[in-house]
């Protein structure tokens, strides 16, 4: 009944307008998946609308070509720099995206820290073109189409491309204060490093902190090494080639011929792919397979009120619940299977339903339905999609650009806890695991809109 009202929701309500408006150049324009996908990602409101303020300043030195990566919920993020001389801007990671979009200052509005000032930088180019984005709730975001310099660090090689620049204080509301890296199969960023990388690999590299646990290390980004990894310890999924469906040629994507959850196997289609977008909060999965999946997870849909009469909420209860205790499943990814959380303390929602969240954890599932896309867009068949939940537990996510070639690798943690393995991505026995200590009744009221709008999520 919970998931009815969801797919209810996202097909008749939360999707009633244009992605793109029509004047926008179609280089400029946000594919339908990523719009889609930022959709969901603005509604579980996981970041803050000032992602460049680091919880902590880099304690320790950096590999090898490597700079300072922060998460923000489920969002990676980076400094860059921008224009000459070169002004440091805050930017999204994301392989959801090939655009690269940086948040100008606002000339009406007081300074912001991280935005960059355009009439200080004498390489700004710009094309006398604008593209105006329409969004999902009919709101949008003019940006300025310029060629700029760009650099990972103020002393690294400049790359001159095409991005797009906002000076609007609404575009806030979409993206908060910092722009987005696309770095999708598309991206312009890659092409032009490409051209100029000598030595350098064709590859850019996500590398966590060694340990899950607060003080346990940095986690650094680079583009065109390993981030400290050892290029040894990555495990590389096969290079997938879709010649039937070109609305994802653009994503880097894995094959995932099957789940498994509870001593149940659960098979998709061949030639069933996920994609592996570092700019997704949550992921997808085929309804069919999400349903059967979840309605074996005990104590879920959480048990709760709804105007003073019980209802199936679509959430976990973890408040005091261990990670070894969290529900897995084991992804089919490559020749292994890999665990991936049901759900994440980082989902928490209590704050959403006025809740403390740091004595209440109620969080959403780490997979979502992918019906809604179905809904809302003419496409035969939907990728699954690996978002934050999975890839955060990694030690390192590496992405493989060589043109027709492209492919992606994962650096797996090393440590496991109880048989579950949970902290460890790596199928290493009981991913589905029986036992659980997520549940229990948990008295939730809230108003008629809140609820609607928990259901969308």
């Amino acid at each position: 009944m919970y998931l009815a009202t969801l797919l209810a929701c996202l097909a008749t309500v939360c999707f009633a307008s244009p992605l793109n408006d029509i004047d926008t150049p179609p280089e400029w324009r946000i594919s339908d998946y990523s719009n889609l996908r930022n959709a969901f990602d603005g509604m579980l409101s996981l970041h803050g609308q000032l992602p460049h303020k680091p919880m902590h300043k880099s304690r320790s030195l950096p590999p090898d070509g490597a700079v300072p990566m922060w998460m923000d919920g489920h969002s990676p993020f980076i400094h860059v720099y921008v224009g000459s001389p070169p002004q440091r801007v805050a930017v999204k990671l994301d392989t959801g995206s090939g655009i690269t979009w940086i948040h100008g200052q606002d000339p009406a509005k007081p300074l912001e820290e991280d935005a960059l000032i355009a009439n200080l930088s004498t390489s700004w180019n710009s094309l006398n073109v604008s593209a105006t984005l329409t969004y999902l709730d009919s709101s949008d975001c003019t940006t300025e189409i310029v060629y700029e310099k760009l650099s990972i660090t103020p002393d690294d090689t400049r790359l001159e491309i095409p991005m797009g620049v906002d000076q609007q204080s609404r575009c806030i509301d979409h993206f908060g204060t910092h722009g987005i890296l696309g770095l999708d199969k598309s991206s312009l960023l890659l092409d032009a490093f490409e051209k100029v990388k000598g030595n350098l690999s064709s590859v850019f590299t996500l590398a966590f902190a060694d340990s899950l646990a607060e003080g346990g290390g940095e986690n650094w980004f680079s583009l065109g090494g390993y981030a400290g990894l050892d290029p040894k310890d990555i495990i590389w999924m096969p290079h997938v080639v879709d010649t039937k469906n070109t609305n994802f040629n653009h994503l880097f994507k894995v094959p995932l011929p099957y789940v498994l959850y509870r001593n149940k196997r659960f098979n998709f289609k061949k030639g069933h792919y996920t994609i592996v977008d570092t700019g997704a909060s949550v992921g997808l999965l085929p309804t069919k397979q999400w349903e059967k999946i979840y309605n074996h997870v005990p104590n879920f849909p959480l048990k709760g009120l709804y105007n003073n009469k019980p209802a199936d909420l679509p959430l976990f209860n973890l408040t005091d619940v261990s990670l070894c205790q969290i529900p897995t499943m084991a992804l089919r990814l490559g020749d292994q299977e890999w665990l991936a959380q049901l759900t994440s303390p980082s989902l928490n929602m209590a704050s959403f339903f006025g809740f403390n969240d740091s004595q209440q954890a109620l969080s959403v599932p780490a997979f979502l339905p992918k019906e809604p896309y179905r809904e809302n867009v003419d496409w035969n068949e939907i990728p699954s999609v690996l978002g934050a939940p999975f890839w955060m537990n990694l030690r390192g996510l590496v992405f493989d650009f060589t043109r027709g070639k492209e492919r992606v690798g994962f650096v797996p943690r090393r440590e496991v806890c109880n048989r579950n393995g949970v902290v460890n991505p790596l199928f290493v026995s009981a991913a589905s695991s029986k036992r659980s200590g997520v549940g229990g009744v948990f008295a939730v009221v809230v108003g008629a809109s809140m609820f609607l709008l928990m259901y969308y999520l």
